[in-house]
C-alpha cells in the first residue's frame, strides 16, 4: 500500500496539546528510535513516470517484455535516501533516469545517468550527496545495471 507524505502526516503524527506536530506516531516512531515511516509510492504504469526523489518506489507492472523509462525527481537537499525495488513477476525492464543528476555506484563508476532494474527481487538504495549525485549505498547484485545512456 502506498503511503504519501499528507496520509502519514494525517493518519499517523500526533499534536501537542498546543497544537503543533510532535512528529510522533501512536507507536512512538521518530527519526529511528522505534522504527521510521517512509513515504511510499507504486508504480503500476509500464509506460514513463515521474516518481520521487524520497521515500520508497515500488514497481508493480505485470505482464512481459516492457521497459518503462521513469524520470527520478531532481535533488532538492543533500542528505536525502531513496529506495526503488521492482517487485512484480514482469519480465520487462524498468529504467530510471535521474533528473539532473549521475549515480556514482557501489562498484566505482561514476557519471551513470540510468538505473535498470532486471527482474523480480531487483533493488537499489540511493543516498543524495548533492544537488547533482546520487551514490548507491549497498552492494549490487546481477539484477541491477547502470548505463550512460537508456
Amino acid at each position: 500500500m502506498a503511503l504519501t507524505i499528507e496520509t502519514i502526516r494525517n493518519r499517523y503524527m500526533q499534536t501537542s496539546k498546543h497544537g503543533r506536530a510532535l512528529f510522533l506516531s501512536g507507536a512512538e516512531a521518530i527519526g529511528g528510535f522505534t522504527g521510521v515511516i517512509t513515504p511510499s509510492e507504486d508504480v503500476t504504469s509500464t509506460a514513463g513516470t515521474t516518481i520521487t526523489n524520497f521515500g520508497v518506489t515500488n514497481f508493480l507492472t505485470s505482464g512481459s517484455t516492457q521497459t518503462g523509462v521513469h524520470t527520478l525527481q531532481a535533488i532538492n537537499q543533500p542528505g536525502i535516501t531513496k529506495e526503488i525495488a521492482l517487485i512484480s513477476t514482469s519480465t520487462g525492464n524498468q529504467i530510471i533516469k535521474p533528473n539532473n543528476a549521475v549515480i556514482y555506484t557501489s562498484s566505482g563508476a561514476t557519471g551513470s545517468t540510468a538505473i535498470n532494474l532486471k527482474g523480480f527481487g531487483a533493488s537499489i538504495r540511493l543516498l543524495a550527496i548533492s544537488t547533482g549525485v546520487w551514490q548507491q549505498l549497498g552492494a549490487s547484485n546481477s539484477l541491477v545495471t547502470f548505463t550512460t545512456s537508456t
